[in-house]
């Protein structure tokens, strides 16, 4: 497992939750879970987290407010921005406009990333990355880990 390759994976992993969803990859899996509560950083009605799209998807309200609705939908949102829809189309609906605003951006990142951090590999495996991996090596880190630069 190469340390550079879980980097990329993980910024294009939170791009693509920051381009949909409106949140962060951490806040998106996280929020509802872990004892933390389902509208820390999710609570707008343009941002929304897995166990909001979860417990929507059952039927159930993620939250124990009044104006809540499924998918972690405020209803004073939903009536007022697309004519009174449903929390579920709402929901979608935001997900689609959020995936418009950033399109360009969620698309140049998936493209974009995995051929920096390629490139850069190359560029600093001499100067850098051999020199690390070897000194990983003699210590036994990459060993007994599997994890390299």
């Amino acid at each position: 497992m190469s340390l550079i390759d879980l980097g990329t994976t993980a910024y294009i992993a939170n791009s693509t939750t920051q381009s949909l969803f409106g949140t962060n990859a951490w806040n998106f899996f996280t929020d509802g879970w872990l004892g933390r509560s389902p509208s820390n950083s999710t609570d707008s009605s343009y941002e929304f987290s897995l166990y909001e799209l979860m417990t929507g998807a059952l039927g159930m309200v993620s939250t124990p407010h009044a104006s809540t609705g499924l998918f972690g939908v405020n209803h004073q949102s939903a009536a007022g921005s697309y004519g009174g829809v449903t929390d579920s189309a709402y929901a979608w609906r935001k997900i689609g406009d959020n995936a418009k605003a950033n399109a360009g951006k969620l698309f140049g990142t998936v493209i974009v990333a995995p051929i920096a951090a390629k490139m850069a590999k190359r560029i600093l495996a001499r100067p850098l990355i051999n020199p690390v991996n070897r000194t990983l090596k003699r210590l036994g880190v990459s060993s007994a880990t599997g994890v390299k630069l």
